[in-house]
């Protein structure tokens, strides 16, 4: 595990990255680091949720996926042409 470098994974990744942090969540401290790291990366940030945020709004979390699932589709057919 200390060999892993989960910047170096993001940047190297060529798709859509999405990351979704809850606004009171203790972990988001490198948040944009990540984000910059990402090629095509997007920030989401849910309002007065912390790191669960699958537990306390999972409606909200559920339309950031589908939103995503569309998006990486739309990502991958354009990458296709």
């Amino acid at each position: 595990m200390s060999a892993f470098d989960p910047l170096g994974a993001v940047a190297s990744y060529p798709g859509p990255v999405w990351l979704i942090n809850g606004s009171r969540d203790p972990f988001r401290m490198d948040e944009r680091e990540f984000l910059r790291a990402c090629r095509h990366g997007r920030l989401y940030v849910l309002p007065r949720t912390g790191h669960l945020g699958a537990l306390a709004d999972p409606r909200a979390l559920a339309r950031l996926l589908g939103d995503f699932a569309n998006a990486a589709s739309a990502f991958t057919a354009d990458a296709v042409r």
